[in-house]
């Protein structure tokens, strides 16, 4: 998004219309999962316009709750997700650099949890992908502890996909 379309303008931006119109962009499924970062979100919550959209033509003062958000773009509460998350980008032995890890966009996508395998007939925009079952196993140790002890080991072979991309709608720099 570029200039008066941004969220950040409330006299010309539609925030209603920009995210209502991904909703209805994708293929075959209506998104049922929105991710978007603490920037944004803190913009959005205090829209004028969504708040009348929520509260009526009565006021465009306050805030929206993440729960009337949801309810407005008909998702569950728990699959609104804003990210709050910093990370430090400075290399090591130079000064703190601390970054948010969620960029200036809305992420609109169709999650179907039930997803296992890449050849079953379950559509998702993406799924976690897992290799074999989980491992694990433990030896003694006589170099730990006071009286030497057990390491143990837990681990598992997963990969991050994204298998059908028409199922996700991106809003960049909404912001």
């Amino acid at each position: 998004m570029v200039g008066t379309d941004k969220f950040s303008n409330f006299e010309s931006s539609d925030p209603y219309g920009v995210i209502d119109e991904g909703f209805s962009a994708t293929l075959i499924y209506r998104p049922n999962m929105m991710t978007m970062g603490r920037p944004v979100w803190d913009r959005l919550k205090r829209h004028p316009r969504l708040i009348k959209a929520i509260k009526g033509g009565l006021t465009e003062d306050g805030a929206i709750t993440k729960q009337q958000f949801a309810d407005l773009f008909e998702i569950s509460l728990e699959n609104l997700l804003i990210g709050e998350a910093w990370i430090n980008t400075a290399r090591k032995g130079q000064q703190v650099n601390l970054q948010r890890v969620w960029g200036n966009a809305i992420s609109l996508r169709y999650v179907d949890v039930s997803k296992q395998a890449a050849v079953d007939s379950v559509m998702t925009w993406g799924f976690t992908a897992e290799l074999g079952t989980r491992i694990s196993g433990s030896i003694e140790d006589p170099d730990i502890g006071l009286e030497g002890g057990e390491r143990v080991r837990v681990g598992e072979r997963v990969r991050e996909l994204v298998v059908a991309k028409s199922l996700g709608y991106l809003i960049r720099n909404p912001i």
